[in-house]
């Protein structure tokens, strides 16, 4: 079945709501007695007692495809399977790991973290801990990487997400550094972006690339700063670094939660940076309010995580996450 090639984009910076695009415009191909076959699976699995069930059976979905709060979600593609992790803040297991084939039906597969390394974390430590983490696909192996705010940045691999993760490693003792997004080239140089909190550091609406080693296990420099938002983009934060085609681009939101705006950005080389485009603006909306996207009319109608497709065009179908 041919679809129309689309750009997919996560936007993952709001607790309350999290609006994830779907890549292709059918999630469902299936043949007719493939259909019948699936609608009947949902049907087993609702008359078992399920909660929720986005899968209406019949080639479509209702939202939220998660009716629970997976924070600051991050996804990759993977061939044809996609894999998610989350914020988990103080809880353990933490990193959850969450497989599917269509971006709609989620299910849990294991946890990237068993315990942290903190004493402290022994007892309730609300907020703290494990923020916004990127997942990504590397040589053969998949990495998680996050900022923990008050102690600096950590990463752990594998070769099977569902299986063990490697211990914990910290990367960088630093106070304030969030959202760490990790990226290779193809020239074989690896990079981390990342954003600031203001609340343990004192700085906050700057976005800051640094160097890092190719084995993804040392970060190499202080860094530098690529983008400054203080004047217009306040609060910048949640960078996602990509390579497409020979250019590379930052997508990342600014304004803060409630009222803020999404943007991307097109540097010319991986550490300078030019902004081209702001494609979501959110402010003065709210979450129950219509919000249009390129034409794209969309209202949210209750708390969880949520899935919707906006067509681009594009010379391929891939995967933004925000």
């Amino acid at each position: 079945m041919k679809t129309k090639k689309t750009i997919e984009l996560i936007l993952s910076r709001d607790i309350s709501i999290i609006l994830l695009f779907s890549i292709i415009n059918n999630f469902f191909p299936y043949s007719t007695s493939a259909q019948t076959k699936h609608e009947t699976e949902i049907l087993k699995v609702k008359a078992g007692g399920a909660v929720w069930i986005p899968d209406n059976g019949d080639g479509t979905y209702t939202n939220p495809i998660i009716d629970a709060d997976y924070s600051d979600p991050d996804v990759i593609r993977v061939n044809d399977d996609f894999y998610m992790t989350s914020s988990s803040f103080s809880h353990f297991p933490g990193l959850p790991i969450l497989y599917s084939k269509d971006l709609v039906n989620w299910r849990i597969i294991g946890h990237a973290v068993q315990n942290y390394p903190y004493e402290i974390f022994n007892k309730p430590q609300h907020g703290n801990g494990i923020w916004a983490p990127s997942i990504r696909y590397h040589d053969g192996q998949f990495y998680i990487y996050f900022g923990d705010p008050d102690n600096g940045v950590f990463m752990t691999k594998t070769k099977n997400p569902a299986g063990l993760w490697e211990p914990l490693k910290l990367i960088r003792s630093a106070k304030g550094w969030i959202d760490v997004c990790p990226f290779w080239d193809n020239d074989g140089n690896a990079y981390i972006i990342h954003a600031w909190a203001n609340s343990r550091s004192g700085i906050k609406s700057i976005l800051t690339v640094n160097k890092m080693s190719s084995d993804g296990t040392k970060i190499l420099d202080d860094g530098i700063t690529v983008f400054d938002g203080h004047a217009k983009h306040p609060t910048i934060e949640g960078p996602k670094l990509y390579k497409r085609n020979g250019y590379y681009y930052i997508f990342a939101p600014a304004g803060g939660v409630k009222t803020g705006w999404q943007l991307f950005y097109v540097p010319k080389m991986c550490m300078d940076l030019m902004m081209i485009k702001l494609f979501l603006n959110r402010a003065a909306q709210r979450l129950t309010d219509h919000i249009r996207v390129h034409g794209c009319k969309l209202k949210p109608a209750k708390i969880g995580l949520f899935i919707f497709k906006i067509e681009m065009l594009m010379e391929e179908s891939f995967i933004f996450s925000l």
